[in-house]
This record gives structure tokens, C-alpha cells and sequence, in this order.
């Protein structure tokens, strides 16, 4: 299988980039690549719950604020 899209990081966060990629195109070919033997045992593993709102690039910052838009219409 050859991939349209490699995300590099089997955390949350590149989980849940290949959930929505493939929700949005289900044709979509998705694959992630992480170093350990499962997902979530990098950075993901050490989470303590918060969510960083500051940044030192324009991209890194619209991206947090959506993302905080998006934890507060969780159920």
C-alpha cells in the first residue's frame, strides 16, 4: 500500500489527525508512524490534562486556539 498521507507521531494528537483525515475522505490511504511499539506512549503517556495556549509561531498558536474551541464543545 502506498500512503497519501504519513503522520509522523502515534500520540493523541497524530491519532486523531489520521480520524479526522479519513472521516473527511474514507478513500484517503493514512498511515502513522510512531517510534514505540503502540500509540500513546510518547508524550501522550505524560500528559497531566492541561492544554498549552502559547506559542512562538502564528500556526502553533491558531492551532491551539481551535483546538481549545473544539475540548470545550466535548460532551
Amino acid at each position: 500500500m502506498r500512503p497519501d498521507i504519513v503522520i509522523v507521531g502515534g500520540g493523541v494528537v497524530g491519532w486523531s489527525a489520521a480520524y479526522h483525515l479519513t472521516r473527511l475522505d474514507p478513500s484517503q490511504k493514512v498511515v502513522v508512524l510512531d517510534k514505540q511499539s503502540r500509540g500513546g506512549l510518547g508524550s501522550t503517556a505524560y500528559a497531566a490534562g492541561g492544554v498549552r495556549a502559547q506559542f512562538s509561531t502564528e500556526v502553533n498558536i491558531r492551532l491551539s486556539l481551535e483546538s481549545i474551541d473544539v475540548f470545550e464543545r466535548f460532551r
